[in-house]
C-alpha cells in the first residue's frame, strides 16, 4: 500500500463517518430510522433537482404564501393542515449534502410535522417534491415580504403546487 492508497482509505473513511453522523442527525431530526435504501442515486437526484428547481423558476407556480418569522406557528399549522389532507404519501427531500449522499424519499408529514428540527439538519431551504414532480413546495426564510419590504426578523416564503397548494 502507497500513500495514496493510504489516503484514499482515510479519505472513504472520513466520507462514511461524516455521512453516518448525518444521516444520525436527520433520523433524529425527523423521529423515524432512516436507512440507506431511503437515498436515492446521484443521478436520480441530480435529475429531479433540476426538474424541481425548473419548474420554480420557471414562474408556472403561482400558490405562494408569505410569514414573518414572528408568525412561524402559523407556517407550522399549514403544513400540519396539508399533512392532514395528503395522508402518507412519500416526497424527495432535496437538501445541502444530496450530491454526495442523494436527495432522501421520506413521509411527507415526517418532514411537514418536524420541519424546522430538520431545517437544521439539511442546512438550506425546504425543498421538497413527490417524485413524480406532480406536487412539490420549497419554503425559504429570507428578509422581504410579499410586497418587497425588508423585515428584520424575517420572512417565510412558502411555494408549492399540487397536492402541497391547498
Amino acid at each position: 500500500m502507497n500513500d495514496n492508497d493510504l489516503h484514499f482509505v482515510l479519505d472513504s473513511h472520513k466520507a462514511n463517518k461524516t455521512f453516518e453522523d448525518w444521516k444520525m442527525n436527520l433520523s433524529r431530526a425527523c423521529g423515524i430510522s432512516i436507512n440507506d435504501e431511503s437515498f436515492l442515486n446521484l443521478s436520480q437526484t441530480s435529475r429531479l433537482k433540476n426538474v424541481f428547481f425548473d419548474k420554480i423558476k420557471s414562474g408556472s407556480v403561482s400558490f405562494h404564501i408569505f410569514w414573518s418569522a414572528s408568525e412561524q406557528c402559523q407556517l407550522g399549522d399549514y403544513l400540519n393542515h396539508i399533512s392532514n389532507l395528503i395522508g402518507t404519501r412519500m416526497a424527495i427531500l432535496f437538501n445541502s449534502q444530496d450530491r454526495y449522499y442523494g436527495a432522501i424519499r421520506l413521509p411527507i408529514e415526517t418532514v411537514t410535522r418536524n420541519l424546522f428540527a430538520i431545517w437544521q439538519v439539511v442546512e438550506e431551504d425546504i425543498a421538497m417534491a413527490t417524485e413524480d414532480m406532480e406536487s412539490g413546495l420549497c419554503i425559504e426564510k429570507g428578509f422581504y415580504n410579499k410586497v418587497g419590504e425588508y423585515e428584520k426578523e424575517g420572512t417565510y416564503e412558502l411555494t408549492a403546487w399540487g397536492l402541497f397548494a391547498q
